[in-house]
């Protein structure tokens, strides 16, 4: 019994039920979407952190032990402490203010300028701290006060929320819009039109609401996901509408007959997913444990819902181009395999300069509020990037630990103030040689008690350099406070930044553990040591490419881009299946390499040009996304694709045809 019969069969007992089948699939869409109307947005701290990382555990017990939280910092230039009197008074109203502190500052450019720290109430969740924000923003809009600019870690948090919810009233639609017109424009088909578009939304919805439904919410890694998943959905259903049945062949024929690439392809893509789940970085890992499952629920869709409606076009899907593309790939092979290394090394010499870490403020617009607020008050002389210092009892006085930072802001020009804190309650700043005057009438020398902790304020920068930062004050504390084995150095700050060192061991781990299983996988299911290795190199070279186009344009592995080259792997993989499906189909056929070509170009081309086209298009909707690093993330994976197809439908081709004319490790192939 041919194995397709087992395809045949499942077609058969969809089609036979197809009111168990619809409903099936309409308790996954309502479950989906009662979840999605849940669906919200958390970038905050511990949604990056694991629950056993020593340094999480570490920041929490610290917290706890001086009853802190970071500060919401409220900059007023041109202002004194004086005439913003009425507005502190107000801040000091809110419910959730525990306590402000206010400091008047003389910039480096002379001027004066007021800075307050905010302080809420210790063990707010950030959906508390956002609610308090929006409460002081209209406080502030009301006050008599003029350019005012805000900074801290759980504001940048609530604007990434932002972003990250904007991209869904901006992105999907777009998306939805593109996949929408492009299959309209190539298929012109309303019925396969419907079927597409419904095998590509139900599982994003599907998607979107058992993420909710699970107790997890949506960061700006996840966000990707139900657009990624409708385009998967869209893709398998695009490969199986535009195979004709040959006039001789019903709808279960077909299906049973295509739908064993899809299946493999699905398991490719669901690889390439899982292979993130060995990340150490929590977010990469949902991404790869929902990743998977999206991508079974759009194969799902697919399976159910298309045995039930579809009927097999009765003329191919044509791309003219296509034959004498493939005379000009049978006279030029061997130019082009040179074209194809060149590319290769270009890509190489790129991913040379490919940069590790990613800078936050790179996540806003130029234009932003955000980033023009950063600017602004770090040009004037203040670093609103903070790193605690757990002093514990040192042994040191006070002045002589000012004196030990003072020396360590000297080495490091991006140290602008140091904040001795002491357990009664009281701060007091100093200010370095390399940030603005800080006025005050505190003074060390009147503090009876020891400093219990320093906040180092720092300038923003890039992750890599905050993190060797870090790393060297560690140092630093260590050799002049005393050898110890908890560390010194704390903050949600350094957590963020030790998250991002894990980035780079994700890329190699999860590329690694995909390319391995990938290809295994796909040498057992083609039954052929050659096919499997002639499928690899296609799709290795746009995860080259794509590397390579990150270093040349100086995007960095960010938080998002990371994940690129695992999934463009598993994703691009999907054409070189069908492409190779065909081939051996052909190959039991006879004829020489050029006819088996033909023939594959002829019922596997159509299929794939019009994924890559659809999906493509749809990827390009993320250029909608206020948030960049998304934006990347969808213009990347776009460019991939549009290199593999070029990989399948020239490269493939020209490789096969530099072989010598033999059949037999097909014909062994054969089930």
């Amino acid at each position: 019994m041919r194995p397709t019969s087992i395809y045949h069969k499942a077609g058969q007992t969809i089609k036979s039920h197809p009111a168990i089948t619809l409903s099936l699939l309409a308790l996954l869409s309502l479950l989906g979407g009662y979840g999605a109307l849940q669906s919200t947005v958390d970038n905050s701290l511990p949604v990056w952190q694991s629950t056993n990382d020593p340094h999480w555990k570490r920041y929490q017990e610290f917290i706890h032990e001086h009853n802190i939280q970071d500060p919401l910092l409220i900059y007023l230039q041109e202002a004194t402490t004086q005439s913003i009197e009425p507005l502190t008074e107000s801040l000091e109203q809110i419910t959730q203010v525990d306590h402000i502190y206010s400091l008047n500052v003389r910039t480096k450019s002379g001027g004066t300028s007021v800075l307050l720290s905010l302080f809420p109430d210790p063990g707010l969740v950030q959906h508390e701290l956002s609610l308090l924000l929006n409460e002081v923003s209209t406080i502030i809009a009301r006050a008599d006060v003029h350019k005012v600019h805000l900074g801290g870690v759980w504001f940048l948090t609530d604007r990434l929320d932002s972003l990250s919810a904007r991209s869904t009233q901006t992105m999907f639609p777009l998306v939805i819009g593109l996949l929408a017109g492009t299959l309209l424009l190539l298929l012109r088909q309303m019925k396969n039109f419907i079927l597409i578009m419904a095998c590509g939304l139900l599982p994003g919805l599907q998607l979107t609401g058992f993420i909710a439904l699970s107790g997890n919410r949506m960061n700006m890694i996840l966000l990707a996901l139900p657009p990624l998943t409708m385009i998967l959905g869209i893709s398998h259903a695009i490969h199986l509408l535009t195979k004709t049945g040959g006039g001789t062949e019903d709808s279960l024929d077909v299906f049973a007959r295509v739908a064993p690439p899809c299946l493999l392809s699905g398991v490719t893509t669901a690889l390439g997913f899982l292979s993130l789940t060995l990340s150490q970085y929590p977010p990469v890992k949902q991404l790869g444990l929902w990743g998977a499952v999206g991508t079974g629920l759009s194969l799902l869709t697919s399976f159910l819902l298309l045995p039930l409606f579809f009927t097999p076009a009765t003329q191919p899907y044509k791309y003219r181009f296509l034959e004498p593309l493939l005379t000009k790939i049978a006279r030029r092979k061997k130019i082009i395999l040179f074209g194809f290394a060149l590319a290769l090394l270009f890509s190489f010499i790129g991913g040379q300069q490919l940069q590790r870490g990613s800078f936050i403020l790179d996540f806003f617009k130029q234009n932003s509020v955000v980033r023009l607020g950063y600017e602004t008050i770090e040009k004037d002389g203040i670093g609103l990037t903070p790193l605690e210092i757990d002093l514990g009892s040192t042994g040191f006085s006070n002045r002589e630990i000012e004196k030990k930072f003072q020396t360590l802001a000297e080495q490091h020009p991006e140290i602008t103030h140091i904040l001795f804190s002491f357990s009664s309650g009281m701060t007091v700043p100093a200010t370095t040689r390399n940030g603005a005057e800080f006025i005050t009438l505190t003074d060390l020398d009147f503090m009876l008690e020891d400093v219990s902790r320093l906040t180092l304020l720092t300038q923003t920068s890039a992750s890599e350099k905050t993190l060797a930062l870090v790393e060297q004050i560690e140092q630093f504390c260590q050799q002049q406070l005393g050898r110890r084995p908890i560390p010194y150095v704390t903050g949600s700050i350094p957590l963020y930044t030790m998250g991002q060192k894990k980035l780079f061991s994700t890329l190699i781990l999860s590329f690694s553990a995909a390319f391995l299983s990938i290809s295994l996988i796909m040498g057992l299911v083609l039954r052929s040591v050659r096919l499997g290795a002639l499928a690899i190199l296609p799709n290795i070279l746009p995860v080259v490419f794509i590397l390579g186009i990150m270093g040349w344009a100086g995007l960095p592995l960010s938080v998002a881009t990371v994940t690129v080259a695992s999934i463009v792997f598993g994703i691009v993989v999907d054409d070189t299946i069908h492409f190779l499906h065909s081939w051996q189909n052909a190959s039991r056929q006879g004829g020489d390499q050029k006819q088996r070509l033909r023939k594959v170009f002829s019922y596997a081309g159509p299929a794939m040009i019009t994924t890559t086209l659809v999906s493509g298009c749809g990827f390009l909707g993320f250029a909608a996304s206020p948030f960049l690093p998304l934006r990347n993330f969808g213009l990347l994976i776009s460019l991939a694709m549009g290199f593999a197809l070029v990989c399948d439908i020239v490269l493939l081709p020209a490789l096969l045809l530099l072989e010598k004319p033999n059949t037999t490790d097909i014909s062994r192939s054969q089930p």
